[in-house]
């Protein structure tokens, strides 16, 4: 035997200065994916229909290419980026549209199985109030499993509905609730002359929710807001129409998780 062995026969010339104490022989090959990687955007109009021209501001916001994973309502035929929901209180069509997209591996169940997806719903006036509904549907669901009965973002634009007279109450499972409305209709408000008119948007209470905000133009009444196509109006000048061109921008950099520098109501 050798009387004096070389205790390092081949040194390493490069040394690693900070080693990995606890290596992974075997990293995942497919590991959990980013819920921000994956968004499922579903937007509900006011009435009556995509069709109706009181629709148009709302629908511009869901077809800006800049929102992501819009689910698309094609019932009849067409398709179109936002769902018809008037007068359809059980969801009998949209609800199942949002269930379907969750459910990614189509086992009929929306668990640790399908793939991990962010969670924004998106309303306005009738729409508005029914992305609520659609929230404590999604909750509700004994086929959705625990962890994945989550709304990441609540967009509601002026929700209105005539024969509710109570404050619209949020689900503790949605993180971000972000309401934009007119509690003022001005004179020649777009909705005055409409059935029980005119709409002006209920307030959403905050108290279940972490990252909540109402941002009422009334009371903003003397800034101005530009509403693309339209020109420009004061807050007291924005009405049931107006609302959602006024605030596309501000929407979409909700939606989007970047920065929005325009003018909006304080928020409360």
């Amino acid at each position: 035997p050798d009387p004096d062995p070389d205790p390092d026969p081949d040194p390493d010339p490069d040394p690693d200065p900070d080693p990995d104490p606890d290596p992974d022989p075997d990293p995942d090959p497919e590991p959990d994916p980013d819920p921000a990687a994956c968004v499922i955007t579903m937007c509900l109009t006011g009435a009556v229909d995509q069709e109706t021209p009181s629709n148009d501001g709302f629908a511009a916001i869901c077809e800006d290419p800049r929102v992501r994973g819009v689910v698309p309502d094609c019932d009849s035929g067409d398709c179109y980026a936002t769902w018809d929901n008037f007068l359809q209180d059980e969801g009998e069509t949209f609800y199942p549209a949002l269930f379907a997209a969750l459910d990614t591996n189509s086992d009929g169940r929306v668990d640790a199985g399908d793939r991990a997806c962010e969670v924004h719903l998106v309303g306005f006036s009738w729409g508005g109030v029914n992305v609520v509904e659609l929230s404590k549907r999604l909750f509700e669901d004994s086929r959705v499993s625990s962890s994945r009965r989550v709304v990441h973002k609540a967009i509601i634009i002026d929700a209105f509905q005539p024969f509710m007279r109570a404050a619209m109450t949020m689900p503790s499972g949605v993180r971000r609730v972000r309401n934009y409305r007119q509690s003022e209709a001005p004179q020649n408000d777009c909705s005055r002359g409409e059935p029980l008119g005119p709409y002006e948007g209920f307030a959403s209470p905050c108290t279940r929710v972490g990252d909540c905000a109402n941002h009422d133009f009334a009371d903003a009444p003397a800034v101005e807001f530009d509403t693309g196509r339209y020109g420009t109006f004061l807050g007291s000048e924005v009405d049931h129409c107006l609302i959602a061109y006024a605030v596309h921008e501000a929407v979409v950099a909700e939606l989007t998780d970047t920065r929005y520098d325009g003018p909006l109501p304080p928020a409360r």
